[in-house]
């Protein structure tokens, strides 16, 4: 890893965070997180699950906005994505925040 720099996709395993702070494990300062948002969605299923919580419920829906996207786009040229992205995602994660 001393000689990578790009963007790493990986789970939400707490032993990659280090890999994005250049400071740290001698990382170099070009890792870009790519996370998934199934971690994150599994958390907010799991409350639905334990106690009827409208704001997990919410933030289920949200998230399914975003798998919507990116069903639309799968299979499409990188540039193609990320502009779908920027343009449709961003704003939705934006509120969802």
């Amino acid at each position: 890893m001393a000689t990578f720099s790009g963007v790493l996709h990986a789970d939400g395993y707490a032993g990659f965070r280090d890999l994005y702070e250049p400071h740290k494990l001698g990382s170099p300062p070009g890792i870009q997180e790519a996370a998934c948002w199934a971690h994150a969605r599994r958390k907010f299923f799991d409350l639905t699950v334990s106690s009827k919580a409208s704001i997990a419920e919410e933030a289920l829906r949200r998230i399914g906005e975003l798998y919507h996207i990116e069903k639309a786009i799968r299979g499409e040229p990188p540039d193609v994505r990320k502009a779908a992205r920027q343009h449709g995602s961003t704003p939705k994660v934006e509120a969802l925040r």
